[in-house]
């Protein structure tokens, strides 16, 4: 068995073939069927940001391609730091050739790679019981928010709501920035992020205040409809509002309700959920005056995983970010307390005495 990068397009296409076919199982037109999973490696996956041949990689047997694990190179922000993290996913290969030690030799590759390349951190959606092996630990929990279509049928829109448009593109990333400041591990995104995902784009809806200028954004998940045993839900990806005033944040937030609630109705959804942390200006505010349910879930040792990669330099990176929560902790009284009486107790170097000997 062999372990190497993948070389030219016509490997990138096998590997592609050897994905979709082992989860393309959705139905006709849906993008996780064989058809529209090789389009969207044909056509998406190369326009995503860091995208290089040499980031794919696979365990090739008498020359048949038998596994893969992609490295996406992507920034992520904690607080004022930003550190490199590697995404490795499309991580496949068949049944026969599983527990035969393929994914692990895939995985430790990858992890060796990353650390050459100087990223400090990688992460992955994992299954339970397998990636804690090489390090990764459960590092995101899901939250977000659940209402009740039936709570928002008299709502009105304050502000008019209509699709995207390329020149919103700048408002949309500034409200995102703005939305996501302070949280911990959101990426980093550039142009080029949002361009590479230009099909989905088609699912932004924005809100626009008196100036015409967009005040909030609500982007629909590609599934649009969840399925699950409490019922089925009207799915959003990623809201954001505008913060610049309290009375801009609620009618931004009231406007997208509004739009969500028509979008509920119409196809007889009864109940929303938008995935978002619990104190984002729009869960804040739809939770406090529509009520609903607030959820926090994380799955031990799967779901979203992160390992680090170079222990010096993701410690180099958050030194700044450690020293000022120390210094805002309950703590530091006691620190300096104890640094000065430490420092009282122990004589300075070349002040103290030679102790005295007894004659005999």
């Amino acid at each position: 068995m062999n372990i190497r990068q993948v070389h030219s397009k016509k490997e990138y296409l096998e590997v592609a073939d050897l994905i979709s076919k082992i989860f393309g199982q959705g139905i006709p037109g849906d993008p996780r069927d064989y058809f529209g999973s090789m389009d969207y490696w044909r056509k998406v996956v190369p326009k995503y940001p860091g995208f290089s041949w040499e980031n794919l990689w696979i365990a090739e047997d008498r020359r048949k391609i038998i596994g893969n694990v992609m490295v996406s190179p992507r920034e992520i922000k904690i607080s004022r730091a930003v550190l490199r993290l590697g995404g490795a996913w499309g991580r496949s290969h068949p049944s026969p050739r599983r527990k035969q030690g393929v994914a692990s030799l895939l995985i430790n590759s990858c992890i060796d790679y990353m650390r050459e390349e100087g990223y400090d951190l990688s992460g992955l959606f994992g299954i339970p019981n397998f990636y804690p092996r090489f390090g990764f630990a459960t590092s995101l929990m899901e939250t977000g928010l659940l209402l009740d279509t039936s709570r928002l049928a008299k709502l009105r829109k304050r502000w008019p709501v209509r699709r995207w448009r390329p020149g919103d593109l700048a408002d949309m990333e500034k409200l995102h920035t703005a939305n996501s400041t302070g949280l911990v591990g959101g990426i980093v995104r550039s142009d080029a992020y949002w361009l590479s995902r230009r099909q989905r784009l088609k699912d932004f809806w924005v809100t626009t205040g008196e100036d015409g200028q967009v005040r909030g954004y609500i982007w629909l998940s590609k599934r649009k409809v969840k399925l699950s045993p409490e019922g089925t839900r009207l799915l959003v990806s990623e809201v954001a509002v505008d913060t610049s005033s309290q009375a801009a944040t609620i009618a931004a937030s009231d406007s997208l309700l509004w739009f969500l609630a028509r979008e509920a109705s119409a196809n007889r959804i009864p109940r929303i959920e938008i995935p978002a942390p619990l104190d984002h200006p729009f869960v804040a505010h739809s939770f406090y005056e529509y009520s609903g349910t607030r959820y926090a879930e994380t799955a031990k040792d799967a779901e979203g995983m992160i390992r680090i990669i170079n222990l010096g330099t993701t410690f180099e990176k958050l030194q700044n970010l450690l020293s000022d929560r120390l210094h805002t902790s309950a703590y530091w009284d006691w620190i300096i307390l104890l640094w000065r009486t430490a420092s009282t107790s122990i004589p300075a170097p070349g002040t103290q005495k030679p102790p005295k000997t007894q004659r005999g």
